[in-house]
């Protein structure tokens, strides 16, 4: 019996090792790359090939319960020998019962710099737990991305919670981040105040 444990436990515990490291922009893109090319059919690939632009429907699962899954449109096109993936518009997350969990509205394309998108999070009930918007903007003198996350109330799921702004280059290295009362950041939480 301990000789079946020991490679599961050796497997478990590299799975948890790996799932903590942060994987960077650049990976998740390769990883999205091979999944959308696994899931191309070889009507699309002859498609893309001949230079067509292709646009499909793509449905990827994000775990391997199947317990959820990413779907939206996604553009294909063939440049440079190199497929080209862009996921646009808007993207849903669903249970594998059919619940929306999320909403991944693209208001810029995915590969576009600097992005602009917008995520909302849904709670079991459906009503709204988070939105994050992602903006460019000007600090000094830099562009970034300027991150806001409202966070919205649990008894009362219109109210706001707090808001947090935060301020980032390329590369995701925050340059400045605050909590806030309010979207535009002009009332600041009290002191000693802990989301």
């Amino acid at each position: 019996m301990w000789q079946l444990l020991i490679p599961i436990g050796l497997a478990l515990g590299g799975g948890i090792y790996f799932a903590g490291k942060p994987i960077s922009d650049a990976g998740w893109q390769r990883i999205y790359y091979r999944q959308y090319q696994r899931h191309l059919t070889p009507a699309e690939v002859a498609a893309a090939q001949r230079g067509e632009v292709v646009e499909k429907i793509h449905k990827k699962y994000g775990d391997i319960w199947h317990s959820y899954f990413d779907q939206g449109p996604l553009r294909v096109r063939w440049q440079n020998g190199r497929y080209q993936f862009t996921p646009h518009s808007t993207w849903v997350r669903l249970s594998k019962h059919g619940q929306l969990q999320a909403e991944n509205i693209y208001t810029t394309t995915a590969d576009s710099v600097p992005y602009k998108g917008i995520w909302k999070n849904y709670r079991p009930d459906g009503s709204l737990e988070f939105v994050n918007y992602q903006l460019p903007a000007m600090f000094d003198g830099d562009s970034v991305t300027h991150n806001v996350v409202v966070q919205f109330g649990y008894q009362t799921p219109a109210d706001t919670l707090s808001v947090h702004h935060m301020y980032s280059r390329s590369g995701g290295r925050a340059v400045r981040e605050f909590w806030s009362r309010d979207v535009r950041g002009q009332q600041p939480m009290p002191e000693g105040w802990k989301p």
